[in-house]
């Protein structure tokens, strides 16, 4: 049995690939310009053939996926695809996007990932970061997968930019909300996952994020969000931070304002009393 193989395609609206698989050389065969192929895409285009075979594709899954590739635009696939290799090993399938990365991510990573954002977009990083995620899952790309983890892992360290522009740091965690939920269940269990990094990751962003005041609405609820699918899903508890203790006691606000206490006023009879040791004897 072969492993698992996959294609990279980027469809318009309305744009039909035709493939057919190759039992002899276990790839698959582009037929899209040849006579089967047109016929095919004909049969389609008149709905003929198909239907008995068709099924639609489940809705509760379609808007998860759409949030995990809405950033991936036809110049990163473009990019990505490297037609002048043979070779299929996995290293060399992909052209992922090059920087440099630090092993010690207790440094504020920020002037790194801000490199990024000037050779790309702050929407092109995202969408690495999805892309990425997508070989890894449905692909079973394991280049695919490094390449998440160094882009997650980056972005997760890069404290002033998480702190500095919410909206960033916003559209970051909701991408990474569905993907912790498209993630397998066994992901914490299986050799790939051995550096078991995602739980590092995670609590170095939540540190970054119970240092920065005021967290916006949304922010605080995808933090919550990502806790608690870690814990129900994959098992990994991480302890409550700073910010919903202090909610919890309503030292500060949903929106991560700190609660104005100084109209309290404590009478002195309230007071904590002072006894000195002398009077117990």
């Amino acid at each position: 049995m072969s492993l698992k193989t996959s294609k990279l395609l980027f469809l318009e609206e309305g744009q039909e690939a035709v493939w057919r698989w190759d039992a002899l050389t276990e790839a698959f065969e582009d037929i899209s310009t040849t006579e089967d192929g047109l016929r095919i895409a004909f049969a389609r285009h008149n709905e003929v053939m198909f239907n008995g075979d068709m099924a639609p594709y489940p809705q509760i899954d379609m808007n998860d996926w759409l949030i995990c590739t809405d950033r991936i635009t036809k110049e990163a696939v473009a990019r990505l695809q490297r037609h002048d290799v043979i070779d299929l090993d996995d290293d060399k399938k992909y052209r992922f996007m090059a920087f440099e990365t630090r092993q010690n991510s207790h440094f504020d990573q920020s002037p790194l990932l801000q490199q990024l954002f000037e050779k790309y977009s702050q929407s092109d990083v995202l969408g690495e970061l999805q892309i990425s995620f997508s070989l890894f899952i449905l692909g079973d790309s394991y280049a695919a997968m490094n390449q998440w983890r160094n882009v997650l892992t980056l972005i997760c360290s890069s404290d002033t930019i998480l702190s500095d522009d919410q909206t960033f740091c916003a559209e970051f965690l909701e991408v990474f909300r569905v993907q912790l939920q498209r993630l397998p269940e066994d992901f914490f269990v299986t050799v790939a996952a051995s550096e078991n990094f995602l739980p590092r990751v995670i609590k170095n962003l939540f540190q970054i994020l119970d240092h920065t005041s005021p967290l916006s609405r949304e922010i605080i609820e995808l933090r919550t969000q990502i806790q608690n699918t870690m814990q129900t899903k994959h098992g990994v508890v991480l302890h409550a931070t700073a910010i919903q203790e202090l909610q919890s006691i309503g030292l500060i606000d949903e929106d991560g304002n700190v609660i104005d206490l100084s109209h309290f006023v404590v009478d002195d009879d309230e007071l904590p009393v002072v006894v000195g040791t002398d009077s117990l004897t």
